[in-house]
């Protein structure tokens, strides 16, 4: 029997007969093919054209009134990804070596009403983070830069991440050159929010 979340569809083949083949062009066999065709038949011997249309017209429908859905839900993420989010980011380097980790943190500080008790532990995360900065890695390390109250730090990294992401070696060190630095740090800089 055909499995229901199988993809098989009529494929020409190179001499023009026409068969059935998964999405993988994997030809089904005659067993199941014999039995597929059984079963079309036996639809359409059920069916009038007014019924397809009817259900091709709720089809449609249906499509697209899901795709409003998804283009409501794509505007309200869009719309929480432009909220206000403070946040934090620093760089850290190991010694005498041209390669860079981007950390972040202060996305998980919501539910003050105090705006100002907000910044200030988002503050607070930094310091002590840029305080302790020898344990953010097992190799020696030095602080490149640190910035205060970036928007959506997690938002930058993935953008990092999907820009700069080859640069990176096996053990997920990103390996830059100078100007390449220089770029990703003009970069954070765009995203600090005037507090």
């Amino acid at each position: 029997m055909v499995r229901p979340y199988t993809h098989w569809a009529i494929w020409n083949t190179e001499d023009g007969k026409k068969v059935f083949a998964d999405n993988r062009g994997k030809i089904m066999d005659k067993a199941t093919a014999y039995e597929t065709m059984r079963l079309i038949s036996e639809f359409y011997d059920n069916v009038s054209d007014e019924d397809i249309s009817e259900f091709n017209k709720e089809l449609k429908k249906d499509q697209y009134e899901d795709l409003k859905e998804r283009e409501e839900a794509n505007k309200k993420q869009q719309e929480r990804e432009r909220e206000y989010k403070p946040t934090y980011m620093f760089i850290i380097k190991k010694v005498n070596e041209p390669c860079y980790k981007f950390k972040f943190g202060g996305y998980r500080v919501y539910g003050y009403v105090d705006e100002q008790k907000r910044l200030n532990t988002i503050k607070k995360q930094l310091d002590r983070r840029l305080d302790n900065i020898d344990k953010e890695s097992e190799v020696p390390i030095e602080l490149v830069d640190s910035f205060i109250y970036v928007h959506n730090a997690p938002g930058i990294h993935k953008h990092i991440l999907e820009i700069y992401g080859s640069f990176r070696d096996e053990f997920d060190w990103y390996v830059l050159e100078d100007k390449v630095l220089a770029k990703i740090i003009n970069y954070i800089e765009s995203k600090m929010l005037e507090v």
